[in-house]
């Protein structure tokens, strides 16, 4: 599926049983209240084509994806859900506003990258249990206004040994437990 505008705040659902669900590389995003993506069939995934990322503009989203794994770009705030991701696909969300969790993001093996220009906020468990490099960053544009914010509650960040850990945020961030099976790295954009 190639996907172009959709323009609702309501439920969307969208499902390719065989294929991709692939952006069609213009302007226009898919627009929802609540959307869910399901690309599942064996190496397929969302926003995976020579288009890049899938963009939408939702406040919520759900995936359930093979190795392709999910490539999304939200113009606006967005929560990502829990994801459902074959072994060895990765979760790349890239928001133009704020993003949040909201429900825990644990992947086997691939790579975990959340973004956004005006706050990160980790509701959630973010982990992988196998390989796999995670990489936060709530301050994007490096405009010195996304802070990261990590709640308690023993909402934790991990990888297992040699997966590494970025979280980049603005002053006055909030960070919890973070461990890391390789490297941990804290970049801070502006004053400390």
């Amino acid at each position: 599926i190639t996907m172009s505008a959709v323009t609702s705040t309501a439920n969307v659902t969208l499902t390719s049983s065989a294929g991709n669900i692939l952006d069609d590389n213009n302007a226009s995003a898919v627009g929802a209240g609540l959307l869910s993506l399901t690309a599942n069939a064996s190496g397929k995934g969302v926003g995976t084509g020579a288009n890049g990322a899938l963009d939408t503009d939702a406040s919520s989203i759900t995936a359930n994806v093979g190795t392709g794994g999910v490539n999304i770009h939200d113009v606006g705030s967005v929560t990502v859900n829990t994801p459902t991701v074959a072994s060895g696909g990765s979760v790349t969300v890239a928001a133009d506003v704020a993003l949040s969790t909201g429900g825990a993001i644990t992947l086997t093996s691939g790579n975990i990258n959340l973004s956004a220009k005006n706050g990160l906020n980790v509701n959630h468990n973010i982990e992988t249990t196998s390989s796999g490099n995670i990489t936060l960053n709530a301050d994007s544009d490096e405009d010195i206004v996304g802070v990261y914010t990590q709640a308690g509650g023993g909402v934790y960040v991990m990888t297992n040994p040699g997966g590494d850990i970025t979280i980049q945020t603005a002053a006055g961030y909030t960070l919890g437990t973070v461990d890391a099976g390789g490297v941990f790295t804290l970049l801070v954009t502006g004053d400390l």
